[in-house]
């Protein structure tokens, strides 16, 4: 899910919005699908991981969602919207990787006490 996220975002930053406005947006709001995806899915693709990790996805995701319906109802523009969502979906990625790390290090640190949270 990852890769897929990586590839339409590499896409966004291709398809320039002057040029293909439609392929653009369609390209983004894929991403914002996938990204939906991992953060709702979180839980059970990752057991362990911290509830705080879980939440803030969540609140980040319906913050995204409430841009992209404001950009659609003419509050925003386009560049609103992509950076808003840039800098939220590539925090939230940020802390992830952190939580992840962190649990990692205790498990290697205290391998009973991770044994048991997986259970």
């Amino acid at each position: 899910m990852f890769d897929g996220c990586g590839i339409l975002l590499a896409l966004v930053g291709v398809i320039a919005v002057d040029e293909v406005e439609p392929l653009h947006i369609t390209v983004a709001t894929g991403m914002l699908v996938v990204w939906g995806v991992v953060v709702f899915r979180l839980p059970r693709l990752v057991p362990g991981i911290a509830r705080g990790v879980i939440v803030l996805g969540y609140a980040f995701f319906g913050v995204v969602i409430a841009s992209v319906v404001a950009f659609f109802t003419g509050y925003y523009n386009l560049t609103a919207v992509e950076r808003l969502g840039f800098a939220l979906i590539f925090t939230w990625l940020y802390v992830l990787v952190r939580s992840i790390s962190a649990a990692a290090s205790d498990a290697v640190e205290r391998p009973e006490e991770a044994a048991e949270l997986a259970a």
